[in-house]
């Protein structure tokens, strides 16, 4: 955990979110920036926690929970007289971070989580498809971090999961509302991360997923963060190389000469020049020689 001592709880909560509550003040038209605190839970509440749901809570997550019990923070935009509620950061309390799924297949008429997996596992054994992806079965044991304004959900996952056995490693993934999986990161700190790259802006989610973002939050991030926007569509470095007039190749101004190159350089001599060659000794033959020697016998 991080140390807390001679701050307030607003100034915890900013060292917490790397100093976003100072980034959004420094933005125009944003305001009412509210964060509802709550006290931290008993370390015996987590071991408790664990014991039920036979998981390790990771150390990232834990120290949320000791410092706050849950987290929900928001802030608004103002447009001409209007305001909007642009950006949301949650996490459910620890009472609130119960299991998704567990329940395996069965032939019972009531349909669940569990038939859903059931059908994919026929297309994947089709598609021979190697990748791991959390299932609602006893395979994985998956917590609701986030509801994400019944848009979506934000899950706490252990994959290879085993009856009656402690699952130890997690990750987090998103669950859109079709029911299909995003991975978002391998460790908590690593989520929390992303979450104030994004500004906390809704639906961010979706920009790891095909669909995109959601048109009417696409202007925020157009307006709030635009260099996000054009990393996750591959137009960042076309814009940059846009943007440059000249470029500078310092690796061709001083690259080193090869060795074809000196090679020639070499064999230049001081009374050589460029478009002047010298002509090679004529070779005579015996013939050659036995006519020129006639010929000045002649000439006596």
């Amino acid at each position: 955990m991080m140390n807390t001592d001679g701050l307030d709880r607003r100034e915890i909560f900013n060292e917490m979110m790397f100093g976003l509550f100072n980034t959004l003040g420094k933005r125009k038209g944003i305001g009412d920036i509210r964060l509802a605190e709550k006290p931290g839970v008993e370390s015996h509440m987590i071991i408790a926690w664990e014991q039920r749901v036979l998981c390790t809570m990771p150390n990232d997550l834990k120290s949320l929970y000791l410092t706050s019990d849950g987290l929900c923070m928001s802030w608004t935009s103002r447009i001409a007289e209007t305001k909007y509620t642009v950006g949301k950061i949650k996490i459910n309390p620890l009472n609130q971070l119960v299991r998704i799924g567990g329940i395996s297949c069965s032939n019972s008429t009531v349909p669940s989580l569990g038939d859903v997996d059931y059908d994919e596992d026929d297309d994947d054994n089709l598609l021979k498809t190697t990748n791991k992806q959390p299932k609602f079965d006893n395979r994985s044991r998956i917590f609701e971090l986030d509801s994400c304004d019944s848009l979506g959900k934000i899950c706490l996952v252990y994959l290879d999961t085993k009856p009656g056995i402690q699952a130890h490693n997690s990750e987090i993934w998103f669950l859109d509302r079709s029911l299909q999986w995003h991975y978002l990161a391998d460790t908590f700190y690593n989520y929390f991360h992303l979450i104030v790259v994004h500004l906390g802006i809704s639906d961010w989610q979706y920009l790891f997923t095909s669909y995109g973002l959601p048109p009417q939050n696409r202007k925020w991030f157009e307006l709030y963060t635009p260099i996000r926007l054009m990393v996750s569509e591959g137009n960042y470095k076309k814009e940059q190389q846009k943007n440059v007039h000249n470029h500078f190749d310092p690796s061709s101004v001083f690259k080193e000469k090869t060795k074809k190159e000196k090679a020639s350089y070499k064999m230049q001599t001081p009374n050589s020049s460029v478009g002047v060659s010298k002509r090679k000794p004529a070779i005579l033959s015996s013939r050659t020689t036995n006519a020129v020697g006639r010929q000045q016998n002649r000439t006596k």
